[in-house]
């Protein structure tokens, strides 16, 4: 049978056009009304010189206006290159990317099949393993170098990941030190600053703490890639039922506060930067009190997420093909 060309592709939605209004709406109602909590001076003027509402708690309530003012500035696409200077990924629309995770604490031995913890070299190995696959765009960190000082550990994960692959990093840092060191030798390797902003190596990922807390490290990151125009995800991980409503419309809407929240700041500290939004939609597991990565309603929370972003046009990051196991009695 001959192909036959039907003039479309298929989609699955979650939300319909009033539910994706209804969202929208109760997010700017939960920034102008209940307001997020901010511990960063700077921001904290920034967004008061913009006409929010800043208590002396550092409570700050953000008109609706000046959120749909940054939603408006912001790139709805950011092309993302690779360690030798070509295009890797062009992110918006319906492109779809993928790579791996960041900061594991266990590494599973392929023969042996028993944990241990995970090392600086499991880092440089994955990096390389990534490089050999055509299907794997872009990588994190994987693990965490537990031999390391923990203050070392970004530095010294995102220099293994640089030597090991030319492919495009999506980095984690500890503070704005961080991210100046990652930025200069990503400046090296460019041949300049200019020639970084026009082609960006990396993208950060920070999160705030929810519910509705901002904290000084996160925010301070996010102002240095406004200011560098590294791209930046900020990408908050309410937990249903723990940090966050049960329901699948209210853990979206908080989740989505929190991300206008982050954009806010960001496209106030410089119009245009590029920016992607996302949410890491985790449910409480009652029985056990644990969060639950995989339970069916977390992936309905973060499939209405990505309808938002699209809804929104902005750029979005998420999570795909999780996978968590339990030790084995051997292994404890």
């Amino acid at each position: 049978m001959d192909n036959v060309d039907i003039g479309f592709s298929p989609r699955l939605s979650f939300l319909s056009e009033g539910d994706k209004q209804k969202i929208h709406h109760a997010a700017l109602q939960v920034l102008e009304e209940t307001g997020m909590l901010l511990h960063h001076p700077g921001a904290l003027a920034r967004l008061k010189d913009a006409g929010c509402r800043v208590a002396e708690d550092n409570h700050v309530r953000v008109p609706a206006a000046l959120v749909e003012r940054a939603c408006a500035s912001v790139p709805n696409g950011i092309r993302v290159y690779n360690r030798e200077g070509e295009l890797a990924m062009d992110l918006g629309g319906r492109r779809s990317y993928f790579g791996t995770g960041s900061d594991l604490m266990w590494s599973l031995e392929s023969e042996t099949l028993t944990r241990r913890r995970t090392t600086l070299e499991d880092i440089a190995t994955a990096a390389r393993v990534c490089e050999a696959l055509p299907n794997i765009d872009f990588i994190m960190s994987f693990a965490h170098p537990h031999e390391l000082n923990p203050d070392l550990a970004y530095l010294a994960s995102f220099r293994a990941m640089v030597e090991n692959s030319t492919k495009p990093i999506v980095n984690t840092a500890k503070d704005r030190g961080d991210l100046q060191a990652m930025w200069e030798i990503a400046k090296i390797l460019r041949g300049g600053a200019q020639a970084l902003r026009e082609k960006p190596y990396w993208i950060q990922y920070a999160e705030p703490i929810s519910p509705l807390k901002h904290p000084f490290a996160s925010v301070d990151k996010l102002i240095f890639c406004a200011e560098t125009g590294s791209p930046a995800i900020y990408s908050p991980a309410p937990i249903a039922g723990s940090t966050a409503p049960m329901t699948i419309a209210g853990h979206v809407v908080q989740g989505l506060a929190e991300c206008f929240f982050g954009l806010v700041i960001h496209q106030l500290t410089a119009p245009g930067a590029p920016f992607l939004m996302g949410m890491g939609a985790a449910v409480l597991d009652m029985s056990t009190s644990q969060c639950s990565y995989n339970a069916p309603e977390y992936l309905l929370a973060y499939m209405a997420m990505v309808e938002m972003s699209r809804y929104l046009d902005i750029p979005n990051w998420g999570y795909a093909c999780l996978l968590y196991t339990s030790p084995s009695p051997r292994d404890s």
